[in-house]
């Protein structure tokens, strides 16, 4: 490997990281929270952009069956959603 990294080296990482969380608590503990943490804040993530998908999907299909009162509403409601999606996608 150019880079001086072998094949081995996340596996080398991964040992030399659980060893280091066997001899200290509080980074074991720290490192969990912060784990937790990341998780929960990657599943609201997911729910928002599930949420604002589906919204797009919506948009779109009611623009289909024609259930706008005019066009003007449909580019409004498709705007902010696609903001919305922007966001979320760049969080």
């Amino acid at each position: 490997m150019g880079c001086g990294i072998g094949r081995n080296a996340p596996l080398k990482l991964k040992i030399r990281i659980t060893a280091i969380l066997k001899v200290d608590a509080g980074i074991s503990s720290n490192f969990r929270k912060q784990c937790e943490r990341v998780n929960y804040r990657l599943k609201e993530k997911q729910a928002e952009s599930k949420a604002t998908t589906d919204g797009i999907v919506n948009i779109e299909r009611r623009k289909i069956l024609n259930e706008f009162p005019s066009e003007e509403v449909y580019q409004l409601l498709k705007k902010q959603l696609g903001k919305d999606f922007r966001k979320v996608q760049v969080e």
